[in-house]
């Protein structure tokens, strides 16, 4: 285990410094959520031609999440970003929604219960609150934490080297 959490900080770690010497920590969230995505997999029968996330509530992440899927892609899928203000968007359809905030995550846990949408945040307790992945920083290194019960639940298959890594797993 500690090998396995090891090697996954050495692979994230290349994403901390960049040319300038420093990455804004939005844009270090969105190349954890394509991490992230490498981990999961989404049910065969979804017929993935675009990966789609959803960012609720913070458009400055939004923008970097724009800025960073312009370079990388998800699942060999190019990446579409759609950023709303304070509401879900079923038929916008995503694969991921980021929420940032508080008053939103009950609402699209409940509106994708059972569904194959990967739910992650950064808002203090997510994970207990009820969102699959909760990122924050800590001594300023990016940690996260797995909603067990959530990911369960969900027809998403989540391979067991993310939940290893994770800083703490809620049941």
């Amino acid at each position: 285990m500690i090998v396995l959490k090891l090697i996954f900080s050495i692979f994230f770690s290349f994403l901390l410094v960049g040319p300038s010497g420093q990455v804004d920590v939005e844009t270090l969230k969105a190349i954890w959520v394509e991490r992230f995505t490498r981990f999961v997999e989404w049910p065969e029968s979804m017929d993935i031609d675009i990966f789609r996330i959803q960012v609720i509530g913070d458009k400055e992440l939004a923008q970097s999440f724009e800025n960073v899927f312009q370079s990388y892609n998800i699942k060999g899928k190019s990446v579409l970003v759609y950023s709303t203000s304070d509401s879900y968007n079923k038929n916008f359809n995503p694969h991921v929604v980021y929420v940032t905030g508080k008053n939103v995550l009950d609402e699209v846990t409940k509106d994708v219960a059972d569904g194959p949408v990967l739910v992650i945040t950064d808002i203090k307790d997510g994970a207990d609150k009820g969102a699959m992945i909760s990122i924050f920083v800590k001594d300023s290194k990016i940690k996260f934490e797995i909603n067990e019960r959530a990911m369960s639940g969900s027809p998403l298959y989540v391979n067991y080297r993310l939940k290893q890594a994770a800083s703490r797993i809620v049941n």
